[in-house]
This record gives C-alpha cells, structure tokens and sequence, in this order.
C-alpha cells in the first residue's frame, strides 16, 4: 500500500464524524471530542484518526476500559480490574491458544508483531489507540480503493476494522453500533470522568453540618409575654399603694408596690 493512499485515507476518516454526528448540534458534535481528557490522548496518540471516530470506536470496543480483553468465541467471566490481572489473562490466553484482542482499542494478538506491541505495551492507552488508528486508517484505504462513496467507505472501514472484511460489520451490527456510540458521545460529551466515592467517614463537624442541612428547623420558640420581658417599674417613682392579697414581700418590693394588707 502506497504512502499517498495512506495519507488520502487519513485526510478522509474524519467524515465518519460527520455522518455519526449530522443528526445533532454542531456544539454536542464538538464536545464530543474537545471536552474531555479522550481527544487529546486521540490526537497526540491516533493523529491520522478524528478524534470523534476514534472516541466512538473506542466505545464500542472497550467503553474506555483500557485493561478491557475481548476473546474470539468466548467472553472472560468478568473485565480484569488492574494491569497486573490484565498481563496475567492476556498470558493465560495465549498459552491456551485463544484469539483474543486488548486494550482501549481491541487490538487482536495477530496485530501484535506488525503494529509493535508486546506484553510489556499492549495496555498502553497511547500505543494501544496508535495501533488502533493504523489499522482503521489501512482499512479506509482499502474500502476507499474500491469505488466506494465517502460515506460508505468509511462504513466499509468500520467492518473492516471488525472482521477484516467489508461485510461481516454488517451483518454484525457492529457498523451501526459505532454509529450510535457516536452519537451518544455527542450527547454526554464523549467519555466522563469516574467519581470518587469516600472510603473514610467525613470529619464530626462535616457530619454536624451535613445533620443541620437536612433536619426540619425547630419549631419557633413562644415569645416572652409582655409581663415577664417588660422592665420592673423604676422604684425611684412613688410607690403604687395597694392591697397585695398574698403578692409576696420580695414580689411587692421588685415591683415597688406598698402593701396595704401587710
């Protein structure tokens, strides 16, 4: 394959993000690829690729799992959750003669020797989407060297990049999963941070506040009567002389009465 097919190739790619994006606002189109941390690593990783195509790939392939590990004919109880578990079933397939394919981008253990990739490097975001983006840019290539529209070619790339031909993505689905995929970065922004979510109980006076926040207040407490708040008369006055009926010494004095009954 010549170098200029290749660089003809890598020119056209970006049109998938038209097709997978001409149902959308051009802002939710570009988001997908300018907002978030995925674009740049695309970019720097993947240059010949758009980074909206490679972002709805990756989705499809992996859902931005970078230790993801697909095996042909089969499937793994579950998704290693570290490198290190990674490494380990990666070598446990070969061993066992399994096809399998790795990483953000899925590239199969066939692809490995021509696109530099090892045990060491098969998990590597960056080397694992430049592999990724070689074999999309090589598939486009071809499709495009048959006649093919824009548009279809790209479609005929996506199946390629799947099967290695330009019909079992088809059939598959997997053509039109990558669409959709597509879009749906257009609408949530492409890939999203994951939150983090405490492990330790927050300090006691976060816990006070948290508490205040969502206690109903009390309820409001009685005013003083206007007879208990209001000042004792000033005893510099003339007594008020009156009869007490029982007002006690202490009671008559505080209000200077004069008791007529003492």
């Amino acid at each position: 394959m010549s170098a200029h097919r290749l660089r003809i190739a890598a020119a056209c790619l970006c049109a998938l993000a038209v097709l997978a994006f001409s149902c959308l606002p051009l802002r939710s189109a570009q988001a997908a690829g300018s907002g978030t941390g995925f674009a740049p690593l695309a970019r720097a990783c993947a240059p010949n690729v758009d980074p909206d195509t490679l972002a709805a790939l990756v989705r499809t392939e992996s859902g931005f799992n970078p230790y993801a590990i697909g095996v042909v004919g089969g499937h793994l109880a579950r998704q290693p959750a570290s490198l290190d578990e990674a490494r380990a079933t990666a070598r446990d397939l070969a061993a066992r003669g399994f096809s399998y394919s790795v990483g953000l981008a899925q590239v199969n253990e066939r692809n490995f020797a021509k696109y530099g990739l090892d045990e060491a490097t098969m998990f590597e975001p960056c080397r694992n989407l430049r592999a990724g983006g070689a074999i999309l840019t090589e598939c486009f290539a071809r499709s495009s060297g048959t006649g093919r529209a824009t548009q279809a070619a790209l479609r005929a790339a996506l199946s390629c990049y799947y099967s290695g031909n330009f019909t079992t993505g088809f059939s598959s689905g997997y053509v039109s999963r990558v669409v959709a995929s597509a879009q749906r970065n257009a609408r949530e922004g492409g890939a999203g941070p994951i939150p983090v979510v405490s492990d330790t109980p927050p300090p006691a006076r976060q816990r006070r506040m948290d508490a205040a926040a969502t206690t109903p207040p009390e309820r409001a407490r009685r005013l003083p009567s206007s007879a208990a708040s209001a000042d004792p008369p000033s005893c510099h006055a003339r007594r008020v002389v009156m009869m007490c009926r029982g007002l006690g010494a202490s009671q008559a004095k505080r209000l200077c009465v004069k008791c007529l009954d003492e």
